[in-house]
């Protein structure tokens, strides 16, 4: 069983992170050949399909995992197709609107009109594979989240590349957009074909009963959780320039190797997570935490002692005035793998709303923070003001999961505190650059080489 496990474990970590991670290596190619302006303006082209997505899709896919729980494999099956359904239905009314409307978004927006569309349609494809990543993780299926992962970050990248070169240079961000519109539109149509054809069910009142309470209020969480994270470059771009928004945002991927690896970790550790729980193995669970704790610990540590190094290698000259963002962000990435834990187990018990306020609270204090903090210190202000509103988020959640809900919430603040000080301390020396290069990268190798002692010792991942 615990191979199979690790399997399974090993497979959805390894989806999330070609899904996200060959976006990754492939945005210094991007970055150089568009330049800071044209990649500014298609990073903000993605913040705006991931905010769309969020919307338009309702966030049903949020459901699946619950739902696996209450309801019985073919009723769970019928259950992804009919609120598949309910979400296709709602996109296909807002893209209307948003064609109705085109031009005066395209003002507000400062964009071209034909951004609109291609945003609506990145949107939509956005939607739909989240959609079937959590149908294929909560079902264990990780061989087959695999190769579609791995299919579309293919695709996506290939089309990509070839139409930025088609494209004229003043406006190849064009290329770009496109190239991500059409890969998301094929496997979407994919995506919804296959859905429909194994659930056989579109309309079920009893389905959207359920399903609604839980879903609506993940929007505004999920869309407060985008502004937290994107409305630091929104900001920027209206406070300062669009050539600072291409300096932030490569500094900002870059980092985002965090999240790729705690998304990938995350969404195995959901599954199995809801799994102990359900069976009530509460010491259970916290083993497996302490082991992902420390684990999510060594990796995010060894990335900042290698990250300066590796990103002047990953980036162009043009971008390296972002390098000292890079630990702001890291710090704000472990918090919210940090805050992740609270989370998961309030939504365990269905408190969707209590998680949607905290993270509407967070991005509240986010934009406000930007206003002032950008006016002071550009760029990183900005990132200094998510780290605040990160550490806010997860304080709200904390408290509400260990005193206010209190069912067996396995997790206290003692699991977490030694590390975060060790990361934050490794953070603050490497923002300095007070420790010299060779330091940083043996002590990274060190901890790598423990780390993987220790789960070959326990042979398990978590």
């Amino acid at each position: 069983m615990e191979k199979n496990q690790n399997a399974i474990i090993s497979l959805n970590v390894a989806s999330t992170i070609i899904l996200q991670g060959l976006t990754f290596f492939t945005t210094p190619v991007f970055s150089r050949m568009l330049g800071t302006e044209n990649y500014g303006i298609a990073s903000l082209c993605y913040t705006w399909a991931i905010i769309t997505a969020t919307i338009f899709g309702l966030k049903t896919e949020s459901t699946l995992s619950v739902a696996r729980i209450d309801f019985l494999e073919e009723q769970h099956i019928r259950y992804q197709s009919s609120v598949l359904s309910l979400s296709v239905l709602f996109f296909v009314i807002c893209i209307a609107g948003a064609a109705v409307f085109s031009n005066r978004l395209a003002e507000l927006m400062d964009l071209p009109v034909i951004l609109i569309y291609l945003i609506t349609i990145q949107a939509f494809g956005i939607f739909c594979t989240n959609f079937i990543n959590a149908k294929f993780v909560c079902e264990f299926k990780a061989g087959k989240n695999f190769l579609l992962s791995t299919a579309f970050s293919l695709f996506n990248i290939i089309l990509s590349f070839i139409l930025i070169q088609l494209t004229p240079s003043d406006i190849n961000y064009l290329g770009r957009v496109w190239g991500q519109a059409i890969a998301y539109l094929l496997f979407a149509l994919v995506i919804c074909s296959f859905i429909f054809r194994k659930g056989k069910t579109f309309i079920n009142k009893e389905y959207y009963r359920y399903c609604l309470p839980l879903a609506l209020p993940m929007i505004f969480h999920s869309l407060s959780n985008i502004l937290l994270n994107h409305s630091d470059k929104l900001m920027l771009q209206m406070m300062t320039s669009t050539s600072n928004v291409g300096i932030y945002s490569l500094a900002c991927s870059f980092s985002g190797v965090i999240s790729t690896i705690w998304n990938a970790l995350n969404n195995s550790w959901v599954a199995f997570y809801y799994e102990l729980s359900k069976e009530k193995l509460y010491k259970e669970t916290k083993r497996r935490a302490q082991n992902y704790i420390e684990l999510f610990t060594v990796l995010a540590t060894g990335f900042v002692l290698l990250g300066t190094e590796v990103y002047h290698i990953y980036s162009h000259r043009m971008y390296w005035a972002g390098t000292n963002l890079i630990p702001l962000f890291a710090v704000g990435y472990y918090l919210v793998f940090m805050y992740s834990f609270p989370v998961n187990f309030e939504f365990y018990h269905k408190r969707s709303k209590t998680i949607a306020a905290g993270t509407i609270g967070a991005a509240v204090c986010n934009i406000v923070l930007n206003y002032f903090m950008i006016k002071q210190w550009g760029m990183a202000g900005a990132a200094a003001a998510t780290v605040i509103a990160h550490g806010m988020q997860f304080g709200f959640h904390h408290i509400i999961a260990r005193y206010v809900i209190r069912k067996d919430y396995p997790f206290d603040l003692k699991m977490f505190t030694p590390y975060f000080v060790i990361f934050l301390i490794v953070s603050i020396l490497c923002s300095y650059g007070e420790v010299s290069w060779k330091f940083r990268w043996g002590t990274g190798i060190l901890i790598g080489i423990f780390e993987i002692t220790r789960m070959l010792k326990r042979h398990s991942i978590f």
